[in-house]
Formats: C-alpha cells, structure tokens, sequence
C-alpha cells in the first residue's frame, strides 16, 4: 500500500481505497479456502473451490502442470521449505 495519504481513507481517492479494501476482503474470504490444505491441486488448475483443494495432481495435463510448476518456482523464491505432507505421494 502507498505511503501517500491521498490514498487513505480521509483522502482524494478514498473511493478507491474502500474498493481497494472491499476487493482485498473478498479475495481474502475466497483464499481461506486453501488453509489448513494441500491445494495442489486447485493452484493448478487456478480453482477457489474447496473440492479442487487436494493434493492429488498426478493426472493433470501437462498445462496444469506447468502451472503447478509456476506456483511452486514463486513460492519457493519468497519462502523456505519447512516441510512436507506426510503421505503425498506426488513430490
């Protein structure tokens, strides 16, 4: 978020901010649905549906799979492994 207080929510562009707000709310509610899951995959497939949120990919075509493999290269440049799920069978 910018440091510029026209940006606020007292601000020249407060109608943005609350839409900026409300828009960061409601994707914040769709993103819960990964929690406590292995979204595999459901981030492969670029789904927010709770029954796409497991870990079997095995049988993803090759363009899921690739994007699986982007999500994997982004995450894994901005945060260290700690683990892995037990029993997956897909690593």
């Amino acid at each position: 978020m910018s440091g510029n207080k026209a940006y606020g929510p007292s601000g020249s562009y407060k109608g943005a901010y609350m839409l900026q707000n409300d828009l960061c709310r409601q994707l914040y509610s769709r993103l819960t649905v990964f929690a406590g899951r292995d979204a595999s995959r459901a981030l492969a497939q670029s789904s927010l549906k709770e029954e796409d949120c497991k870990p079997e990919w095995d049988d993803l075509s090759d363009e899921h799979k690739k994007v699986l493999n982007d999500w994997y290269t982004f995450f894994s440049k901005r945060y260290n492994i700690k683990g892995k799920v037990e029993g997956a069978t897909n690593v």
